[in-house]
């Protein structure tokens, strides 16, 4: 992060709520977010825990993007909707899974393991499907009445 000097700057209330630090590391997401160096206000920039390194955090913008886009525009979510989540437990489903819930969403999910399903859990999805041992159709059927679900997300892409 650059080094203001400013005095309204560093003493501007957003400044010290968001937890800057003079040379601490942001995240940003914006046109020429994944350039080496880019030059932003600082209002537009999220402060980084120690923990979070700047490799991991452009991963995190770039998948909430994709993630706002899935839920509002291939399909918009809707508070009662039942959607599906293929790969819940991978980085993209855990985020879609909370997007979902937080609109009122019932999230149904599937992964391949005992592990990746209670963390899916954990971030929002109702039930889950273990692909490699169930039949994923007929879960979602019975998890549904029969109705099956309003839309269905994949992340991984053409392979499934």
């Amino acid at each position: 992060m650059g080094l203001p000097t400013d005095p309204e700057v560093l003493n501007h209330p957003s400044y010290k709520e968001r937890g800057y630090k003079l040379g601490s590391n942001v995240a940003l997401d914006q046109l020429g977010a994944h350039a080496t160096y880019a030059s932003v206000p600082w209002k537009e920039v999220w402060p980084l825990p120690d923990s979070v390194t700047t490799r991991v955090a452009a991963a995190a913008t770039l998948q909430t993007l994709t993630a706002v886009t899935f839920a509002e525009e291939a399909y918009k979510i809707k508070k009662g909707d039942t959607i599906l989540i293929h790969t819940v437990a991978g980085g993209l489903g855990l985020l879609l899974a909370q997007l979902a819930r937080s609109i009122g969403a019932k999230v149904i999910g599937t992964t391949s393991t005992e592990e990746k399903a209670k963390l899916a859990k954990e971030h929002g999805a109702d039930w889950v499907i273990l692909y490699k041992q169930e039949d994923t159709v007929k879960r979602v059927l019975e998890i549904t009445n029969g109705e099956g679900v309003d839309a269905v997300f994949d992340g991984v892409g053409k392979d499934t």
